[in-house]
């Protein structure tokens, strides 16, 4: 089966000025960091090699509602690859445009890399960590110029990694990293979250809100990084329902 790609987008992230929180609460809020916007994302999708070597592609993001669409692009001319998501993920179909083949992913299959990147389906597959996750353990961690809580996460459903470890910075609850730990117990990869400026399309202007605008996921065996950075939200643009459908896929 070839490759795809399922894209986690973001809301722009709230502030918890004093007030603790749960590990629950904590997981929501990681959920809504990576939620998904309405309307049009422009993001990129990158991974450096140890030679640094860099492989890149242009990921349009359309979504209404539950459903989404992803097209992948090598160049500004035409989709290279299609990815639809339908009802959170509940379905996901992929659409090679080159080579004309159409899949379905099915659950083991979350578990194998996104475009030979280090993020796999399951990483990106827009289904809520709340949902597929338990918080067992909730620890603090205390520096010289902040204070973090650690989330011990242990999966609820299947295919899925032994457990995450979730960082967030208690100033705010911002997710900063995640740790992920494979069935042996080892350490396999790590997710780290990048704020700044994100650009955002509005009645055609133009302003800058502060959100989540990149994730890099290390790979610890290679050293590889691989970065999903998130470029501008277009809300002006209303997605039509045709777009959700299956003879849309087929179109190059």
């Amino acid at each position: 089966m070839k490759p795809l790609l399922f894209l986690c987008l973001f809301l722009p992230f709230s502030i918890f000025p004093n007030e603790k929180l749960g590990g629950q609460e904590i997981i929501e809020k990681l959920d809504r960091t990576l939620a998904i916007n309405d309307g049009l994302t422009y993001a990129t999708l990158s991974i450096k090699k140890g030679n640094h070597q860099t492989h890149f592609w242009k990921v349009n993001i359309f979504k209404q509602g539950d459903d989404v669409l992803y097209t992948f692009e090598i160049t500004h001319r035409k989709p290279v690859a299609k990815l639809l998501s339908i009802k959170r993920g509940e379905k996901l179909l992929y659409y090679n445009v080159l080579s004309g083949k159409f899949f379905q992913i099915e659950q083991l299959e979350k578990m194998e890399f996104v475009l030979h990147t280090s993020f796999t389906y399951l990483d990106l597959n827009h289904s809520l960590y709340e949902a597929n996750y338990n918080p067992v353990d909730v620890s603090i961690t205390k520096s010289e110029t902040s204070e973090s809580s650690i989330v011990k996460m242990t999966p609820i459903s299947f295919p899925s990694y032994q457990y995450l470890q979730l960082h967030v910075d208690n100033s705010d609850y911002s997710p900063r990293k995640i740790d992920f730990t494979s069935n042996d117990g080892l350490l396999i990869k790590t997710l780290k979250f990048k704020y700044g400026k994100l650009k955002v399309k509005q009645n055609t202007s133009i302003s800058d809100v502060t959100s989540l605008t990149r994730l890099d996921m290390i790979d610890t065996s290679t050293g590889y990084t691989s970065s999903l950075e998130f470029l501008m939200w277009d809300k002006d643009i209303k997605p039509d329902r045709i777009l959700y459908e299956m003879k849309t896929m087929y179109e190059k």
